[in-house]
């Protein structure tokens, strides 16, 4: 028989342990009992013992060591300071003129919010355009800031051409500065290693800038000239390592000049008459073999962060109008991409050298001269600014996210400051630090739903002159289908 006692219905309850306050104070007040100093004369060590023995106070101790005595060392006291009248009174001008302002931002941060919301920011189609013939997309260009004036015009592009990952693109564009540009190319992949591109071009430009030869040409020396450039090549890419491609470029360039149409009171000759370039009113034709290695492990995506980019190129051009014109070109960039303290800041660094170099002393003509152009921009001066058989040169980008409603990597709007620095020469004599030219500038990148730089606009100040640009394209990052956009291979190096 079972003991009453010992059944659970009959054991003794406990009565509760009711802490003060809530449940949260009660946790606190276990806390507290289980970390707090103990009572006088509880875990005391051999040092407090022989201080006990010795006639000094005991040293109070923690659960986790022993608390140092109360001294200014160990203390510390916040004071809070009031506003003094003075500066109180300066605010309010300050507040009354700073409303209209941050009304204006208001307003224009609640419409941004309202159009992100009908996903009007949002392009993540693949290719963007209005629908045009054979599954092409049509786009409207718009450019402006460079020798040409602002141009308008268009890009059609057609993907999965003669293959899945196949494209091609036309683009066309007048100025209104009275310039032509008609360019087109396509992009076929052979088999799983080599990349084909076939490129083409017209352009036309009837102000094109000059200022002379040289480093030390003076900006008041500007004239102009009729330009005009036609091209047709193709080229050949394969990967050599895991981030190493080798290119192999072939075209034929035909570069013609003469006097302008337009500004005839600036007039090439009449400005430059006593000391005409050499191939001035002339034409220049031949074909251009150029060899390159690219490196490029870049993140990519229109907002860089990590890797580098190294490109070491020769250019042989070879005369097919009889001049004595053979030459070399050399040319080797180097970008890098730095993550900063902050996950949405980096910064972008970029290097160039371009030298040309006569074969057999040929007289090179000066429109196949090496010049500040992109990529090899000097901004804050005119492109063409400097003109010589040697350019060097570099940037140096400080990127920040502006407007980036969706995350770090989405679609948005990022802000940068540059600072450039280059020159220009005939020998390296004349390399030195009083004929480096400076600028520095503000700009905004879009990017877009695929990550991708849509378009940018840049303020640039020299001790020249301030630009403007606005761009759908960027000074940094290799675009391994240069030639099929478009790229004027005998202005970039």
């Amino acid at each position: 028989m079972h003991s009453l006692a010992r059944h659970p219905r009959n054991r003794r309850r406990r009565a509760p342990i009711v802490l003060p306050g809530a449940g949260s104070a009660g946790v606190l007040v276990v806390l507290l009992m289980l970390c707090g100093p103990p009572a006088a004369g509880a875990r005391q060590g051999p040092s407090a013992a022989a201080a006990d023995s010795m006639g000094a106070a005991p040293t109070p101790t923690w659960h986790w060591g022993a608390r140092p005595v109360r001294a200014d060392s160990t203390t510390t006291v916040f004071k809070h300071r009031s506003r003094p009248a003075w500066e109180t009174a300066a605010m309010v001008p300050y507040w009354v003129i700073g409303l209209p302002f941050r009304l204006f931002f208001l307003a224009g941060d609640q419409t941004v919010t309202a159009l992100d919301k009908l996903n009007l920011f949002e392009f993540k189609a693949e290719y963007p355009g209005l629908p045009g013939p054979f599954a092409s997309f049509i786009v409207p260009a718009l450019s402006g800031g460079e020798l040409e004036g602002t141009a308008l015009g268009f890009e059609l592009v057609r993907p999965r051409f003669l293959n899945p990952r196949g494209l091609f693109n036309l683009q066309a564009s007048r100025s209104t500065r009275h310039a032509d540009d008609v360019t087109g190319g396509a992009f076929v992949p052979l088999g799983p290693a080599w990349l084909l591109q076939v490129g083409f071009g017209s352009e036309e430009v009837n102000l094109w800038r000059y200022y002379g030869l040289g480093g030390d040409s003076r900006e008041q020396d500007l004239s102009y000239y009729w330009h005009q450039t036609q091209w047709l090549g193709l080229a050949l890419e394969r990967p050599v390592a895991r981030a190493l491609d080798f290119e192999a470029q072939a075209y034929f360039s035909r570069l013609a000049n003469r006097e302008p149409e337009y500004e005839t009171d600036r007039a090439l000759d009449l400005v430059h008459g006593a000391a005409l370039p050499p191939g001035f009113r002339g034409e220049s034709n031949g074909l251009s073999l150029r060899l390159s290695l690219n490196w490029d492990d870049t993140e990519q995506t229109g907002r860089p962060a990590a890797g580098a980019y190294r490109s070491l190129a020769v250019t042989l051009f070879e005369p097919t109008d009889g001049a004595d014109a053979r030459h070399l070109v050399l040319h080797v960039a180097s970008e890098d991409f730095f993550r900063l303290w902050h996950t949405d800041r980096s910064l972008a660094m970029r290097g160039f050298f371009n030298r040309v170099v006569p074969l057999e002393d040929a007289e090179v003509p000066f429109t196949r001269l090496v010049s500040t152009q992109r990529p090899d921009y000097m901004r804050g001066f005119p492109p063409n600014r400097f003109l010589a058989r040697s350019t060097l040169g570099g940037s140096l980008e400080y990127r920040w996210p502006a407007w980036r409603p969706r995350g770090r990597d989405d679609y948005g709007v990022d802000a940068y400051l540059f600072f450039d620095a280059g020159q220009a020469f005939e020998h390296t004599a004349e390399l030195g630090w009083d004929e480096v030219r400076t600028a520095v500038g503000f700009g905004l990148r879009y990017i877009d739903g695929n990550r991708k730089l849509g378009a940018r606009a840049e303020v640039a100040v020299s001790n020249e002159d301030v630009l403007l640009r606005f761009r759908l394209g960027q000074t940094f990052q290799h675009d391994r289908k240069g030639l099929m956009y478009g790229r004027n291979p005998t202005k970039v190096y």
